[in-house]
């Protein structure tokens, strides 16, 4: 996924899971870390709405600069707490 570094888009991402989970009772948090950095640390995690079977979080522009990064998502259905990479996303022209 591309967004231009000046924009602020809702970034959505599909939640799996056992047949019959209640999403909107399931913290889910989102992360955006940089292709070369690995995972995320718990303190690197945003808050996120579900919103059906989807977890989604607006990026404002300016909060992460021009680069590559690797979304994850957290969802912490006791007694786990689950930490998925869920795609790439590319800010601004990085050619």
């Amino acid at each position: 996924m591309y967004i231009a570094a000046t924009s602020s888009p809702n970034i959505f991402v599909p939640l799996f899971g056992p047949v019959g989970t209640n999403w909107a009772t399931v913290p889910v948090t989102m992360a955006f870390q940089p292709n070369d950095i690995g995972e995320p640390a718990t303190g690197d995690y945003k808050s996120a709405t579900v919103i059906g079977q989807e977890a989604v979080h607006q990026v404002i522009a300016g909060d992460l600069g021009a680069g590559e990064y690797m979304i994850w998502v957290r969802m912490q259905v006791s007694p786990e707490d689950i930490r998925l990479p869920a795609g790439r996303l590319r800010v601004g022209d990085v050619r």
